[in-house]
C-alpha cells in the first residue's frame, strides 16, 4: 500500500496509542477500531508492487 493510499484511508480518523488503531466507519456507517492491517482499501486503490 502506498503512503498516499494509507493517508486517504485513515484521513482524520481518531486513533489510540499503543497498538495503533483507527476509528473508521464500515460500509453500513458503523464505526469500529481497526489495526492498520485490518483497514480495507477501496477497489480503486492499486495493489502495491513488490520492492526490487
Amino acid at each position: 500500500m502506498s503512503s498516499r493510499a494509507f493517508l486517504r484511508a485513515v484521513a482524520d480518523a481518531p486513533y489510540e496509542t499503543g497498538d495503533v488503531r483507527f476509528c473508521l466507519a464500515d460500509q453500513t456507517g458503523r464505526e469500529g477500531w481497526l489495526l492498520l492491517d485490518e483497514i480495507r482499501l477501496p477497489p480503486s486503490v492499486l495493489a502495491a508492487r513488490p520492492c526490487e
